[in-house]
């Protein structure tokens, strides 16, 4: 799923009390984090690079 702003983003779920398999990992093609869905699937969320 793809997001603007991912640090705010996720910040929210946290505060919602979702919970993640990791921290946001940032590279050459953008951001991006694991969220896990209430029956355990992994979503990604992902930020793309700026231009």
């Amino acid at each position: 799923m793809e997001v603007d702003d991912l640090g705010g983003f996720v910040e929210t779920l946290r505060k919602a009390g979702l919970r993640f398999r990791n921290d946001i990992v940032t590279g050459f093609g953008g951001k991006q984090i694991l969220l896990d869905d209430p029956a355990g699937n992994p979503i990604e969320l992902f930020e793309p690079p700026s231009k």
